[in-house]
């Protein structure tokens, strides 16, 4: 049987990505500072990944890792947890790993890519990151190409997700990993009356639906050799005025609701990143998130088109299981998606 090491087992994608593998033959060994995965494993250790050593997997042959676990989190993370979930933990477990592992999948970030661009990118972008989690989601992508060139031995993908959004749930990941994302947001703001687009709606936004995602992490599995570098992105990309359209439609809202003046709300949400800090909650309106809203993400999954990759789910169909999953959550959950304080991240 092929065996799978799975790291941030506990987490959104590994969520997907672990039944997934196990259905395709895999058993799945799977790692995360959390107390139990958020999908079953056929075993599961928790430990920090970077406390891990070689003695703690020496009792198994991997024929494929997967490494997920890092901090991504927009709010609420210091550049030193940046760099240290995303840098030395990633060196803790080249180190632990050695040269016994014929497969290495790193799930990177497109944040390590030029942001403040309406160009459509590929693979063949050069790095231009703009903050310390895309500062540190490239320094971990060249420990594992200087890893590579040193053995030699070993296949690796890097994978870059544009924006990952999709169901979930909450007693597997928690409430705030199972809605913290931007397309979540989204859909309750619009629900909640509270959302209004920024600007003209024209900007360019590549979304990534997790299910889409986990299928592209098993293609690059079966079908990378050597090293090979990839962007994911759900095709065609989407204008933000249209991702609006689709989920108030979705909700059985007309139109696109209220729009606003970026020149007026950017210096509002200043007020919000105040009080944030001073109460410790994690509010929707940032400049950060403001600014995200504005910036075009225009990404294209060219190696994935060329290796003939099929994503199962249009963005339509995405974001329809995504609202109709928003619904059932606010039913059942007696949480308020506007208001998020640092101890729900735990």
């Amino acid at each position: 049987m092929k065996k799978v090491f799975v790291t941030g087992a506990s987490g959104f994608v590994a969520e997907h990505l672990i039944p997934s593998l196990r259905n395709s033959g895999y058993f799945v060994f799977g790692v995360d500072r959390k107390s139990q995965p958020s999908a079953f494993c056929d075993e599961f250790k928790s430990i920090d990944l970077i406390d891990l050593k070689a003695d703690h997997i020496c009792d198994h042959e991997f024929h494929l890792v997967i490494h997920l676990a890092a901090a991504r989190a927009d709010w609420g993370v210091t550049d030193e947890e940046f760099f240290r979930d995303n840098v030395s933990a990633s060196q803790s477990l080249i180190n632990a790993l050695g040269n016994q592992v014929p497969k290495i999948i790193f799930v990177s970030s497109i944040s390590v890519m030029p942001q403040a661009t309406s160009v459509c990118l590929d693979e063949s972008a050069p790095y231009d990151p703009i903050n310390a989690y895309g500062f540190s989601k490239k320094d971990a992508e060249l420990l594992f190409i200087k890893n590579y060139n040193s053995l030699q031995e070993a296949d690796l993908a890097i994978i870059r997700p544009s924006v990952l959004y999709g169901p979930s749930n909450p007693e597997n990941t928690g409430i705030y990993r199972a809605v913290d994302n931007n397309i979540f947001r989204l859909i309750d703001g619009i629900s909640s009356r509270r959302f209004a687009i920024v600007g003209d709606g024209e900007t360019i936004k590549t979304t990534a639906y997790v299910k889409n995602f986990v299928d592209s992490i098993i293609f690059a599995a079966e079908n990378t050799k050597g090293f090979e570098l990839y962007v994911y992105a759900d095709t065609p990309p989407s204008r933000m005025i249209d991702l609006v359209k689709d989920i108030r439609l979705q909700l059985g809202k007309s139109g696109i609701g209220l729009r606003l003046p970026f020149f007026i709300i950017r210096p509002i949400s200043g007020c919000f990143d105040f009080l944030s800090k001073v109460t410790k909650v994690n509010f929707p309106i940032t400049k950060a998130r403001i600014d995200t809203f504005v910036r075009p993400t225009n990404f294209k999954p060219q190696l994935f088109i060329q290796k003939g990759f099929k994503q199962k789910y249009s963005t339509k169909e995405a974001l329809k299981e995504s609202v109709e999953w928003y619904i059932d959550l606010k039913k059942k959950s007696k949480s308020n998606f506007f208001f998020f304080r640092e101890d729900d991240q735990k």
